[in-house]
């Protein structure tokens, strides 16, 4: 990837944006852009192109065209990532799968599977027919009774065992059921169980008419009584005929005919127990009904072979398997494939090290979050027959608990699903590495929402990519402090810093001048000549004379004093300035501008306001258009403030007092109005003034930590401000005073 060639037309605001990407010398760009110009329009509209969609512009409902093409050809979807700014965080486990699962290595694994998965679903089938055990029990409990890692193992255990005997009269379901085990393990039935086979025999033959081995029962006669009582068959007049009999029964009598069945049990108090556990749920009644099929000997084999359960579920699994004809299939196919399969499980299992290392990376950069991560199940995940579990282990000073990400991310703050957010983006990132996919990335705030120690992790991890020679990065921003940090950390080169600017309804991107230090880079060393630069310097160096001599200094207050209109505000001149600011600086600057030399250095701020007005195209960052414009603003609105509350209070001599900071002043002369009002609205006039105190007050405390409330105004955004505050004094009057 040499060159990336941007078109953009009325695309979700952006009107016109051509560019050329030149990534023949850097792999990262670095864009700053001031708020609501072109950073949120650029990325979507290239994450339009990453699904495959066309980008749109909803708010006008313009016809958008767009081009983007690679070194001349038009970019392809899988070429696109975009991490969002503010997205909501997804699903975690996509973007886990993505590292996990290696396509080719999954395909070819399927591939000797497939046969071998239908094989086994076959013979799962036939097993459950005759354990009866549920068909998704078949497996585990294969693994379980013959200790072994897999079904394939188990199965190839129970073929190699010897199944002379027959126990076709045993089904595991019915033996092995837990209510079944209870009984089958209780010594008084062991002692009693061949009396209650007998007798229970003898209920069969000698009730031959109401009962009949495997089809109706003594329980099922309890049940049947029952139900008929319950349901009114007896209170309608109806009868029961049993078969042989040539008397019918009312409910009294057959209530009697099968007591007198079930005397032959209950009249010994541990056979009738026997009897009452056997009937109370299915899985006791179907051992009930495996006694009635075994004789005397059978019985007396069970028993015996209970004796050692362990051994007796095996010989179960080795008959059922002997008796299964697709066993011996099923066998071969896996034998035929193992080693392939191994050999693939093993190149798979390298992959480790990749999500491994991508969580090791997010856990031990991204600091004080209030948990770790951790991926399970990776055996199954590598090959795709199981999507990870991603597990948040949270920890504090009374221990550890692990989440769920669907748990765990309503408990987190934004900051910190940002961070989640993140880790999906380092997961996508490893996940090209091993594709090897050549991929441009376009990277919107990636540190929003995160502390000054978090945004040097993800500065960090963004360093690391430019060493990827497959991956291009652009990424935007509207904070300058994160843009100077890019420049600062090696990120992106200097040339490849670059400003977005509105130029003739179009976007244009300028080299960045000054990004590590624009105060001393762009404004001290270029300050001759620059009536604008010049002016810029003031509220520095009053906060350098406050810091080392105190707010009682003569300097500190000369220099207020052109901050704030006040009565002494003309005093300074601009030559009178310069000479401060070379005996403070001791940089010897000759700024001599002969025809302005006397020039009240107020006035000088005022005219270079209105020449940065007059300009038909302005830089994004200028900062010190920007500080020119923001003096120029307060001056102008405590002017109106001045003038005006004369005019109210009759005193032609008032002036703000000095002590006074332009919001306390502010609140005064709406108070003054509340009691006095002018002879016209002034509703708009303090909605301006307001504006005043919002926007720009603050931006004319200038120091090293306080950039970037005013970098991160757009001049537009100051001119329209300065305009109407002029506008508003030149229509009372009071411009020229």
């Amino acid at each position: 990837m040499n060159k990336i060639e941007i078109d953009f037309k009325n695309c979700y605001g952006i009107h016109s944006l051509e560019h050329t990407f030149d990534f023949e010398d850097t792999n990262v760009y670095a864009i700053y852009a001031p708020n609501g110009l072109m950073k949120t329009s650029f990325t979507k509209s290239f994450y339009d192109l990453s699904k495959g969609e066309e980008p749109s512009e909803p708010r006008h409902s313009r016809p958008p065209t767009h081009s983007v093409k690679i070194d001349g050809i038009p970019i392809t979807k899988e070429a696109i990532y975009v991490l969002q700014s503010g997205c909501e965080v997804g699903n975690p486990v996509d973007a886990i799968t993505a590292i996990l699962v290696n396509p080719a290595q999954k395909a070819e694994y399927d591939k000797l599977i497939t046969d071998l998965l239908g094989l086994k679903a076959k013979l799962i089938n036939a097993l459950q027919k005759i354990s009866g055990i549920k068909k998704s029990n078949i497996e585990s409990t294969l693994i379980k009774d013959w200790d072994e890692k897999d079904i394939f193992a188990a199965i190839q255990s129970a073929a190699n065992t010897n199944s002379s005997d027959n126990l076709s009269m045993f089904e595991y379901a019915v033996i092995f059921d837990c209510k079944a085990q209870d009984i089958l393990n209780n010594p008084s039935f062991a002692s009693n169980a061949a009396e209650f086979s007998r007798r229970y025999d003898e209920i069969f033959s000698t009730f031959s008419s109401l009962f009949k081995k495997g089809v109706f029962n003594p329980a099922k006669a309890d049940s049947s009584l029952i139900a008929l009582k319950n349901n009114g068959y007896f209170s309608n007049g109806h009868r029961v005929q049993l078969q042989g009999e040539s008397e019918s029964f009312d409910q009294t009598q057959f209530a009697e005919k099968l007591a007198e069945a079930n005397a032959r049990l209950d009249s010994d108090s541990s056979l009738k127990q026997i009897r009452s556990d056997l009937a109370k749920n299915a899985p006791t009644q179907s051992l009930t009904a495996l006694f009635e099929n075994l004789n005397p000997t059978e019985l007396e084999d069970l028993f015996s072979r209970l004796e050692d359960p362990g051994k007796f579920r095996r010989s179960l699994w080795a008959y059922y398997v002997s008796t299964t004809s697709l066993v011996k299939e099923f066998l071969d196919e896996y034998d035929n494939n193992i080693d392939k399969m191994r050999e693939i499980e093993e190149i798979a299992s390298a992959s480790k090290s990749q999500w491994s290392s991508a969580i090791r990376l997010f856990n031990n950069r991204f600091v004080e979050m209030p948990f770790l991560l951790e991926v399970k199940n990776f055996s199954a995940v590598t090959l795709g027959q199981d999507i990870p579990e991603l597990i948040f282990k949270f920890k504090d000073d009374f221990g550890e608990t692990d989440c769920s990400p669907e748990e765990a991310l309503k408990t987190l703050s934004q900051g910190e699903k940002r961070a989640v957010y993140l880790l999906m983006f380092i997961f996508e990132v490893e996940a090209r590495k091993l594709s090897g996919r050549e991929t441009l990335f376009i990277l919107d705030d990636i540190a929003d929402s995160f502390d000054y120690k978090n945004k040097h992790a993800i500065i960090q991890y963004l360093h690391d990519l430019t060493r990827e020679n497959n991956f291009y990065q652009i990424i935007l921003t509207h904070n300058f402090d994160f843009f100077r940090a890019l420049g600062n950390a090696n990120v992106v080169r200097s040339k490849f810093a670059i400003m977005a600017n509105k130029q003739d309804n179009c976007i244009v991107f300028k080299h960045a001048l000054g990004v590590n230090n624009y105060f001393v880079g762009e404004i001290v060393k270029k300050l001759r000549g620059s009536s604008c630069k010049l002016c810029a310097t003031v509220p520095f160096l009053r906060n350098l004379i406050e810091y080392t001599d105190g707010p009682d200094a003569t300097d500190y207050i000369a220099l207020t004093n052109v901050l704030h209109w006040r009565k002494a505000s003309m005093e300074l001149s601009v030559a009178g300035y310069v000479e401060l600011y070379n005996r403070r600086i001791s940089r010897n600057q000759e700024v001599k501008p002969t025809d302005t030399s006397t020039l009240p250095l107020v006035s000088l701020i005022f005219e270079t306001a209105a020449s940065v007005c007059a300009r038909e195209n302005h830089d994004a960052l200028c900062l010190e258009d920007k500080i020119a414009l923001s003096m120029a603003c307060r001056l102008r609105g405590e002017q109106f403030i001045t003038f005006q509350s004369r005019g109210i209070n009759g005193d032609v001599n008032y002036w703000i007092p000095d002590k006074n900071v332009y919001g306390k002043e502010l609140r005064n002369f709406k108070d003054l109005l509340i009691s006095n009002p002018l002879p016209f609205d002034s509703t708009s006039d303090v909605s301006t003034l307001e504006k005043i105190g919002i926007i720009v007050c603050s931006n004319i405390h200038i120091n090293s930590f306080m950039y970037e409330p005013i970098l991160d105004l757009t001049v537009e955004h100051l001119v329209s401000l300065y305009e109407e505050v002029t506008q508003m004094c030149n229509n009372r009057g009071l411009l020229g005073k």
